[in-house]
């Protein structure tokens, strides 16, 4: 006998996600759906601030807008990991909201330290573009920390309502950066420094993004034997 492994579709993970994708579909140009979109939009520019650390760059200052705009403002390090890092960060959010929504113990622990590392970015870099990127930063981590001790069931679902958001709001994103945004975003900087069009950027950034997806959320591993 021969036992393997093979990769199948959960469903039960994929059925557990419909009414939060049904819901932010359904009010996707609602006001709250649109507060939330500045949420993802600061995991983006927070991504690029950590790409920054991480090649020992330096980060000036970062942003966001009520018009879902934002920037991140580095200095040295390698620009083009910090440049990729805002979509590719922002889906790896999405995917850990995801899957951290499975383990209602220990999620309570991480909203907290999400709570607190976004406090603190906010306090520490957005300090330059008035008081609504400082503001909204630090509420939205005072609220992340606050759902540590509501009902955890209640959080857990939460966390995938956020998880769901996230991943498609990064997709529609690059689908407008790429076709539809006239300024300089991400894919264009990262032309502009290596040379490589905009749109494999854009396209290596989606299946980078696609494969984190099956394999981390929409797929299990399952035991096969052969005889």
């Amino acid at each position: 006998m021969v036992k393997k492994y093979r990769r199948v579709f959960d469903w039960k993970v994929i059925f557990s996600v419909l009414i939060p994708v049904a819901l932010v579909i359904i009010f996707w140009n609602s006001t709250l759906i649109s507060m939330f979109k500045i949420f993802v939009v600061m995991l983006h520019e927070y991504s690029h601030v950590i790409g920054a650390w991480l090649t020992g760059g330096k980060v000036i200052s970062m942003g966001i807008g009520v018009d879902q705009g934002g920037y991140a403002l580095t200095e040295g390090g390698y620009p083009v990991l910090i440049t990729s890092a805002g979509y590719l960060g922002s889906i790896f959010f999405g995917i850990i909201f995801l899957w951290i929504s499975k383990f209602e113990k220990l999620n309570r622990y991480f909203v907290g330290l999400l709570g607190i590392g976004m406090i603190f970015m906010s306090m520490k870099y957005m300090r330059n573009d008035g008081t609504f990127p400082i503001v909204f930063g630090i509420g939205f981590g005072v609220i992340m920390i606050m759902l540590g001790f509501v009902w955890a069931p209640a959080r857990s679902y939460f966390l995938k309502f956020l998880g769901v958001l996230t991943t498609l709001y990064v997709f529609y994103d690059m689908r407008s950066d790429l076709f539809f945004n006239k300024s300089l975003n991400d894919a264009k900087i990262l032309q502009q420094i290596t040379g490589i069009p905009a749109i494999l950027w854009s396209i290596v950034w989606i299946l980078i993004s696609g494969t984190f997806l099956y394999y981390f959320f929409l797929t299990k591993r399952e035991k096969v034997e052969y005889y």
